[in-house]
């Protein structure tokens, strides 16, 4: 069950960058490929109401995994700096250009590291907003 999980994880990791590549894939693999993504991503939430990550995970593996994403989301940065990104996401610039005769797999990469940037940042701040909110109604609790 729990291969199954991950088997699903990596599915939709590796579709969304094509989705997101409509112009380079043409629209009729777009569309195939979106309804493939959500028909995964509703089995995800699935899955995800039964089990937690890491629940018995050896703490070496955890240690392994954590450098390995804290090193893809650090070329997460560099990728969506040199890119631009930021001033697309801003509204700075109205269009996303794409180079086509940039390979296609490091266009496909280069987006899956910022993915994993972006899903860090996510992590840290949903465990910052957890340890704050466990330190507010501890405060709460002192002051009945």
């Amino acid at each position: 069950m729990k291969k199954l999980r991950i088997i699903i994880d990596m599915m939709m990791v590796a579709l969304l960058p094509l989705l997101m590549a409509y112009s380079l894939i043409g629209e009729k693999l777009h569309e195939i490929l979106g309804i493939s993504i959500f028909a995964l991503f509703i089995a995800h939430h699935i899955k995800a109401m039964s089990t937690k990550i890491g629940k018995h995970m050896n703490k070496a593996v955890r240690v392994i995994i954590t450098v390995l994403f804290l090193l893809i989301a650090a070329y997460g940065v560099y990728v969506f700096k040199k890119r631009g990104l930021g001033d697309y996401l801003m509204m700075k610039v109205m269009f996303a250009f794409f180079d086509y005769k940039e390979s296609k797999v490091r266009f496909l990469l280069d987006y899956e590291a910022i993915m994993v940037l972006f899903g860090e940042l996510a992590y840290l701040m949903q465990s910052f907003l957890g340890k704050s909110a466990e330190i507010r109604s501890e405060i709460g609790r002192q002051r009945n």
